[in-house]
């Protein structure tokens, strides 16, 4: 339980509410693409999107920030996932892969983007490429 609780500042009280995540399009290399991408940075709202959505859908992505490595335990099928550092250059790319693996650690990484599966094959999204979100 401790994982989902967030400080209520002002009554000074834990409490639990729904988040309203920061969201914007993809732009790779420049280029905005329609893809929707959802902006997590912690625990809680990782788990609570990404292993508890049911089917990834191909106009939607999520970005987990200050992340070195990412695992498909607990997912429910395939997923192209995308390594970058904090200027937004990919360092590494999963395509398809499979549920219970782990990616390897990578110390440069900063953010992370899932998508769903073959989306890195039809964006054809490389090493070297810059991916960033457009608000």
């Amino acid at each position: 339980m401790g994982l989902f609780k967030r400080k209520n500042i002002e009554n000074n009280k834990i409490s639990y509410y729904q988040k309203e995540y920061l969201r914007g399009y993809l732009l790779h290399n420049e280029n905005e693409i329609d893809i929707q991408v959802t902006c997590l940075k912690y625990l809680d709202e990782k788990i609570a999107t990404i292993l508890l959505n049911e089917r990834f859908e191909s106009q939607i992505a999520f970005r987990i920030q200050n992340a070195h490595a990412f695992n498909t335990i607990g997912l429910k099928e395939e997923i192209d996932v995308v390594f970058c550092d904090k200027n937004g250059k990919v360092i590494s790319t999963y395509s398809k892969m499979p549920i219970q693996k782990v990616t390897g650690y990578y110390k440069n990484a900063w953010y992370i983007f899932v998508f769903a599966s073959k989306t890195i094959d039809f964006l054809n999204i490389k090493v070297n490429d810059f991916l960033k979100i457009k608000m």
